[in-house]
């Protein structure tokens, strides 16, 4: 319920007068708000940022490799065919080209371990295929996080 101006005594005016935001500093957020903050800054903000402010792919397949493949199917067919040194190689690749760990987690691994289930589900290979391939996923998710530098982990 609103309280209008002559609602308000004196002393809560001259209050209100010298707080221009309903946000106290001092007092922080209540943990409802500071977890929606959070929540949406995680959830929003950061992932648009990091869009906006990274190089395009274009780019990055200069460095060849794995960014010339273009889809989670030739990734998830690179998971069930080679080893994952050698995908580790071409992934490293990427990162000294300028390529975030984040994108290649997002926009490269996670789409492949996707496409492997549906491999399987539409009958293009076997479940122990889609295990091979996602041990070889695991195992380059895993090396790549051990090689990241500290300051960003």
């Amino acid at each position: 319920m609103a309280v209008s101006s002559e609602q308000m005594s004196s002393a809560d005016l001259e209050r209100v007068a010298e707080k221009p935001c309903a946000f106290d500093p001092d007092e922080g957020f209540p943990p409802s708000a500071r977890s929606l903050l959070i929540s949406m800054i995680e959830g929003e903000i950061i992932p648009r940022l990091l869009l906006a402010h990274t190089k395009p792919m274009e780019r990055v397949a200069k460095a060849g490799g794995l960014a010339a493949c273009g889809s989670s199917e030739s990734m998830a067919r690179l998971f069930l065919s080679e080893d994952s040194a050698n995908i580790l190689r071409q992934l490293q690749v990427l990162v000294e080209a300028g390529m975030s760990r984040e994108r290649i987690y997002l926009e490269l691994l996670a789409p492949a371990a996707r496409t492997l289930s549906i491999f399987w589900e539409e009958g293009h290979c076997s479940l122990d295929d889609v295990a091979r391939g996602l041990s070889c996923v695991a195992q380059v998710l895993q090396e790549l996080q051990l090689h990241e530098p500290r300051a960003s982990r």
